[in-house]
């Protein structure tokens, strides 16, 4: 579900036109990663800057190429949000984004970079893709949210009309009888995290609610309803409700978010899910016989840790490729990339909060622990498959006198990205006793 444009910042290098053809150009460097720049636009003699500020937000500015060493003009700036779309027409800038979890769609004519105009979008959606020319002035946008299909517009700056594109046919009815709703759970420092769930309209709170929570939170990747997902209706139709935790590693409130969840402050990333799976309880959206959770490689820091940390609130987990053992962090093929996002084994300190967030490492004797389907692939080059044995043989060695069961699916010629979907709802719907 990635979509935000984030990610490491650039350095931007410039040069006359004229020398481009010659042996020995002369490039002068304009902008540093170290202004934290991730994207730009050039129109005319200006440079339009997207850069990530001090807010755990954006700043979208411009510099002049004639005076690069005048200073850049700020026009627009938010806080706590992630940029999603950040692109020009032939006489605009358009941009999506979200301010502190609210959806946003704004338009900036180059003619009078002041005047920021808001687009309007259905209330619900948000705008996942924008579609822009410099030969026109009109763009086409998609509109969409998470049980509402895609939809592209046309927008007419002149008129301001939006009108429906045709492009594509989208069928809405297959989730009429649904609705998607954004909750904020206070987790262990205060800290408000955002909770999707999607569910029957008039879902009844009596705890009784099958429900399957999933999160990732990690590398700055958001989870924003770009994928319109006809499977989930598999478990809706069941009177399943979907849920996903918008935990700190992820980017959907900014630059800040992924930073306050890596490294040393990776334990938020599990606090905050605890606290999801937690708030799900209280509010009687489900309860702990009911309550099941997923997650992906790096999503198995979470789904790991809190399965040992908290067992008693959840009916059954599912791992695909999941990173489960992460003091051992440097034997894995992806370990080294992955020292300056989690901490590095050969650091002291770093190794110490390796263990902490290290699912293995936290399984403890005599602990009643749910059913776990654990789900690798043998040609993973990312993730080393034994990281999944080995946490299964130590969950069966602990409940080895108990009538719960770990479950390992192992694929032969499937590498890192191995889809499981089918097996993780048969295996979900049994262990929550689901109706046929």
């Amino acid at each position: 579900m990635e979509s935000s444009i984030s990610g490491d910042t650039i350095d931007l290098y410039l040069t006359d036109s004229t020398s481009l053809n010659l042996e020995n150009k002369h490039w002068k460097k304009i902008i540093d990663r170290k202004q934290n720049v991730t994207d730009f636009l050039v129109q005319d003699n200006w440079l339009y800057l997207a850069k990530y500020n001090n807010f755990s937000g954006y700043t979208i500015s411009r510099l002049n190429l004639d005076n690069i060493h005048s200073p850049e003009e700020k026009i627009i700036e938010w806080k706590k949000g992630e940029l999603t779309e950040f692109t020009a027409s032939k006489n605009a800038i358009y941009l999506a984004y979200y301010e502190s979890g609210t959806s946003k769609f704004v338009t900036i004519p180059f003619a009078d970079i002041h005047t920021i105009k808001s687009i309007p979008i259905t209330n619900g959606n948000e705008v996942t893709a924008i579609f822009s020319s410099s030969d026109h002035k009109e763009i086409l946008f998609t509109q969409q949210n998470w049980n509402i299909p895609p939809k592209i517009w046309q927008y007419d700056p002149d008129s301001q009309l939006i009108e429906d594109s045709k492009i594509i046919k989208t069928d809405a009815s297959l989730f009429a009888d649904y609705e998607s709703e954004q909750k904020w759970v206070k987790s262990n420092d205060g800290e408000l995290i955002p909770l999707t769930l999607i569910h029957r309209k008039g879902v009844k709170l009596d705890g009784s609610n099958p429900t399957w929570l999933f999160a990732y939170g990690a590398y700055g990747q958001s989870e924003y309803p770009y994928y319109y997902d006809t499977t989930r209706l598999i478990w809706l139709e069941k009177g399943g409700i979907i849920a996903i935790a918008h935990v700190r590693g992820g980017g959907e409130l900014g630059p800040k978010w992924h930073y306050d969840g890596k490294g040393k402050n990776k334990i938020n990333s599990v606090n905050d899910f605890i606290k999801c799976a937690k708030y799900l309880i209280d509010h009687r959206y489900t309860n702990s016989s009911k309550l099941v959770i997923s997650g992906v490689s790096a999503g198995g820091i979470v789904i790991g840790s809190a399965l040992a940390r908290h067992p008693e609130l959840f009916a059954a987990a599912a791992i695909t490729s999941g990173m489960l053992n992460m003091s051992r962090l440097d034997q894995i093929p992806i370990g080294n990339a992955n020292f300056a996002e989690f901490g590095s084994p050969f650091n002291k300190q770093e190794f110490k909060n390796l263990q902490t967030i290290d699912a293995y490492l936290n399984l403890r004797e005599g602990i009643n622990y749910p059913p776990v389907m654990l789900s690798v692939g043998l040609q993973d080059s990312r993730v080393s498959p034994w990281q999944s044995a080995k946490f299964a043989a130590r969950l069966g060695e602990i409940n080895h006198s108990q009538n719960e069961n770990v479950f390992i699916i192992a694929n032969q010629e499937d590498g890192h990205f191995i889809n499981n979907f089918v097996n993780m709802v048969v295996f979900f719907m049994w262990k929550t006793n689901m109706t046929d």
